[in-house]
């Protein structure tokens, strides 16, 4: 959720930001599909009623857009129990999901959450948005919506990535990113 907090920052004080750059699909762009998994995963891991073992960590990673990632060794065993760790060893899920916003409920995504038009018209930071084609949540036509909607924005698809695009094409997002922020207008 730190693009979504980020997002309403740049438009709450668009003079403390110069650039802004969001990678993967955003929270609080207009949400095409929301994987069952995803919508399951908060009310059961939530209450603790359901532990997490490793295997069902990769599955909701990989539904939730980072197959390509699996299925290229990017997200190796050790990255895998790192994560489990992080995730079952700390209070990291459990205060992510008491103290941010839930995007994603049983039924579908929260219309709540999604950015108004008006609130992302205020954000006047240059933006660059790097965006997996292959992202369950929104691919090329959620990203062109959510760009519309930032007068300065500027959408680079990553060609087959999912939701993690900078596991999928570490060098391509690096490089996109460092022209950005050094004052580059293109991808």
């Amino acid at each position: 959720l730190g693009g979504w907090y980020g997002f309403r920052s740049a438009a709450a004080h668009p003079t403390r930001v110069r650039r802004m750059v969001g990678i993967g699909y955003q929270v609080g762009a207009p949400i095409e599909r929301a994987p069952l998994v995803m919508r399951m995963r908060l009310p059961i891991w939530s209450a603790g009623r359901l532990p997490m073992t490793r295997g069902m960590l990769r599955r909701v990673l990989a539904a939730a857009g980072m197959r390509h990632a699996f299925e290229a060794g990017l997200i190796d065993d050790l990255m895998l129990a790192w994560m489990h760790a992080l995730l079952t060893g700390t209070d990291t899920m459990r205060n992510e999901l008491l103290t941010s916003p839930a995007p994603i409920g049983l039924r579908g995504p929260d219309a709540a959450v999604e950015h108004h038009p008006v609130l992302l018209a205020r954000v006047t930071a240059p933006t660059l948005l790097l965006w997996g084609t292959d992202d369950p949540f929104g691919g090329v036509a959620s990203a062109r919506t959510f760009a519309r909607r930032i007068p300065e924005a500027i959408v680079q698809m990553v060609d087959g990535a999912g939701h993690a695009p900078w596991l999928d094409e570490p060098e391509l997002v690096a490089g996109a990113v460092r022209r950005h922020f050094r004052g580059g207008t293109g991808p």
